[in-house]
Parts: C-alpha cells; structure tokens; sequence
C-alpha cells in the first residue's frame, strides 16, 4: 500500500516483490498488483521493476503449453487497458509473450503494436 501512497516504488520495494515472487509464486492476485504499479506510477518506477514485471506476468499469462488462454488474454487485456494508454513496458510484454506463445487468440496478434 505504501508504494501507491508515495507514489513510486523504491529498489528495496523491489526487490522485496521479487523475493515473495521467488517464494510463493506468480497468482492473479500478485499479476494484478503488478500491472497495477505500472498503470498508476508510470515512468516512476526503477528500470529493476520491468524486469520483475516482465518476468512474472510473461510466467503468469502463459500456460505449461505456452499457450495463451481467451480467458487469460482477455483479463490480460482489461488489466493492460485500465488506464487506456499502452505503454513501453505494456509492449514490451505483448512482444515477449507473442514470441513465446505457440498459441494465442487473433485479437492478441496485432493488440498494442
């Protein structure tokens, strides 16, 4: 919650995030908090956050087959466009998980390019 207050996420913050990632798992819930800091504190994060970001929800959206669900791309997508800007970091993520998905759904082809 302090992150939000204070309005930027510091590099302890950081890597405290990765270390319960490394813990306990990506969930939806943490993949949520995750696409959540960026939405809000855009350009206020240190370049250390895109990879934790990256790193997880690239492990989260993907499924053992690598494929990418409709169910997973279309949470994906309302959490990526809660703040109606697609950013940097937001496409860098849409490209890794083109380039390493062997499925997903057409929408998910040409979104955010």
């Amino acid at each position: 919650m302090s992150i939000f207050e204070v309005g930027k996420v510091s590099e302890k913050e950081v890597q405290w995030i990765r270390d319960s990632i490394a813990r306990f798992g990506v969930n939806e819930r943490t993949a949520t908090f995750l696409l959540d800091v960026n939405n809000l504190l855009s350009g206020h994060v240190p370049p250390s956050f895109h990879d934790v970001f990256l790193d997880s929800l690239t492990t989260f959206v993907l499924d053992e087959q690598k494929v990418i669900t409709p169910d997973r791309w279309s949470w994906l997508k309302g959490n990526l466009l809660k703040d109606d800007v697609i950013d940097g970091v937001e496409r860098e993520l849409l490209g890794r998980l083109r380039d390493a998905a062997r499925g997903m759904p057409d929408e998910m082809r040409s979104f955010g390019s």
